[in-house]
C-alpha cells in the first residue's frame, strides 16, 4: 500500500511502565544464561531496549482519542505517588503446559502497582473498547516459545528454580507512558505519545 504521507487513522496501543536500564541490563544477562541451554530457534528474546510492564493493552485505538485518553491517564496518575518495584525471579504463560511467554515477576510491597493498574483499566475502558484483561500480575516478558518441545520446556522450568527468589534489580516507577507499536521487517518498534508523571 503506497503511503499517502497522512498521520494514520487508528493505531495499535498500550499502556505501561518504563523499566530502569539497570533492570534491562540483568534481564540481558539472564537471557543469556537461558539462551545457553536451548537451540536458537526456540525462544524469541524480547530486546532490552523494548521491555516494559504493560498495564494495559489497548489494541488498535483511533488517533482522534489519544488527548482524552491522555487526559484521564493524568487524573489517575494524579493520585499515585511514585511506586517502589522490585524485579525478581522467572515465570511463564500458561501456567501449566508448555510455555508460551517467558517473564519476570515485579512486585511492590504495598499493592500500589494493583490499584494504579485497575484505576487506568477502568479509564481506559470507557474511552476505548479494549479486550478484557485476565487478573494482572506485573511482569516483564522476556522472551516467547516458539518451537519449544517438551523436553526443553521441562528443562525450561528446571533452570527458572535456579532463579527463584532471584531479584534482577530495584527501581522507582515515576511515569504511566502511552505507547505506539509499529510492527516493521526486524519486529516491533514502541513510540512513546504521552509520559504522564506519578505524582500524588
Amino acid at each position: 500500500m503506497m503511503n499517502t504521507g497522512r498521520p494514520p487513522q487508528q493505531f495499535r496501543a498500550f499502556i505501561s511502565l518504563p523499566v530502569p536500564e539497570e533492570v534491562k541490563v540483568e534481564i540481558r544477562r539472564l537471557q543469556n544464561e537461558l539462551r545457553t541451554h536451548l537451540p536458537d530457534d526456540a525462544v524469541r528474546w524480547t530486546r532490552p531496549e523494548q521491555v516494559h510492564l504493560t498495564l494495559k493493552f489497548l489494541g488498535n485505538i483511533p488517533a482522534k482519542r489519544v488527548d482524552e485518553l491522555t487526559a484521564a491517564l493524568r487524573e489517575v496518575c494524579d493520585g499515585f505517588a511514585p511506586i517502589a518495584l522490585r524485579a525478581e525471579g522467572v515465570g511463564f504463560f500458561p501456567l501449566r503446559g508448555i510455555p508460551r511467554v517467558l517473564w519476570v515477576s515485579v512486585q511492590d510491597e504495598r499493592e500500589e502497582l494493583s490499584h494504579l493498574q485497575q484505576k487506568i483499566e477502568t479509564v481506559a475502558n470507557r474511552i476505548i473498547v479494549a479486550r478484557e484483561e485476565e487478573r494482572f500480575k506485573g511482569h516483564l516478558t522476556i522472551g516467547r516459545a516458539k518451537n519449544l518441545r517438551s523436553s526443553q520446556a521441562r528443562k525450561l522450568m528446571d533452570l527458572a528454580k535456579d532463579f527463584e527468589g532471584k531479584s534482577f534489580g530495584d527501581g522507582r516507577a515515576e511515569s504511566v507512558e502511552l505507547m505506539r507499536s509499529e510492527l516493521g521487517s526486524d519486529g516491533s518498534r514502541y513510540l512513546c505519545l504521552a509520559a504522564i508523571p506519578l505524582k500524588g
